[in-house]
């Protein structure tokens, strides 16, 4: 007995429902497309204005106003250059520190800037790349960090720790105080969500 096989011949709604998954394929696609060029673009505005900031440092401090200790320092200051030459970073710092100053480069957040006994805290966003704080979880014991403020004088810090901690604790490395000179780097492990800390000392200024 022969049997004989039927083929299905799709249906006209099969057709309209075939069209519209690719159709809302072709969408979704454009749209992540369109998502994901206007992050790069915002970053890379950012980027470029940050190495503005940069290239025209030595212009600002040549026109800025040098007494530090009269000076009424605004969240957008520029309140010096953080140089850590193992890791070739070498950024001017804000004074203050919000969402849109992170992009754009590191910034202090809590302390007082040297020569003033302090714990000076710096922030600064990881990129999982080479820009801002993305490489100081490669820093190492003795390792040195500068801190260089508008009067072109250097201050060597020396890092004597590097660990991790939950955001939560950010208080327990940022305690300031006037009997100790500590320079304290923050960043974010974009993996695990904890934060990066490096602990550095400057012996000279005790």
């Amino acid at each position: 007995m022969i049997q004989i096989l039927s083929t299905k011949i799709p249906t006209k709604s099969s057709k309209k429902k075939f069209v519209f998954l690719f159709l809302f394929s072709i969408l979704a696609l454009f749209i992540i497309f369109f998502i994901y060029t206007f992050m790069n673009y915002n970053n890379y505005k950012a980027i470029n204005y940050s190495n503005i900031i940069s290239k025209n440092y030595e212009i600002y401090k040549l026109y800025s106003y040098d007494d530090n200790s009269q000076i009424k320092f605004e969240t957008d200051t520029i309140a010096g250059k953080i140089i850590i030459p193992t890791l070739n970073i070498n950024y001017p710092f804000f004074y203050g520190i919000n969402d849109n100053l992170l992009k754009l480069g590191p910034c202090r957040f809590l302390g007082k800037l040297p020569p003033e006994k302090s714990n000076l805290c710096i922030a600064g966003h990881n990129y999982n790349d080479s820009r801002f704080f993305s490489k100081i979880p490669k820093l190492k014991y003795n390792d040195q960090i500068i801190i260089q403020n508008m009067d072109n004088k250097n201050f060597i810090y020396r890092v004597y720790s590097n660990f991790e901690i939950d955001e939560n604790q950010i208080n327990l490395v940022t305690k300031n105080s006037v009997f100790y000179n500590e320079l304290t780097l923050v960043t974010c492990n974009n993996i695990n969500k904890k934060r990066i800390i490096i602990k550095a000392k400057n012996e000279s200024l005790e």
